[in-house]
């Protein structure tokens, strides 16, 4: 069985690194049985409710993460990074 994982880590709308990605990921569901995705950072805010995108003239593509579902992609992992404060 094939399979691959991808990490997102950037903010959804700061480039179009997450929107390619997504992309990427919906293209290569077509060779791969198993896919997971990471979330670490920044990468949460991806799959954030109520983004308002339009606010800064652009397009609500995390919305399109639910259509993953219907490629059979339920791996989703989450990370939340933690700061440790040196003395």
């Amino acid at each position: 069985m094939k399979s691959i994982a991808f990490i997102f880590s950037h903010s959804p709308h700061g480039d179009t690194c997450s929107k390619e990605g997504l992309d990427f990921i919906i293209s290569c569901s077509l060779f791969y049985k198993k896919i997971s995705l990471f979330f670490i950072n920044d990468g949460v805010l991806q799959l954030m409710r109520h983004q308002k995108p339009e606010l800064i003239c652009l397009h609500n593509y995390s919305l399109s993460f639910k259509i993953l579902l219907l490629y059979e992609i339920t791996d989703f992992f989450f990370a939340k990074n933690q700061r440790i404060n040196v003395v």
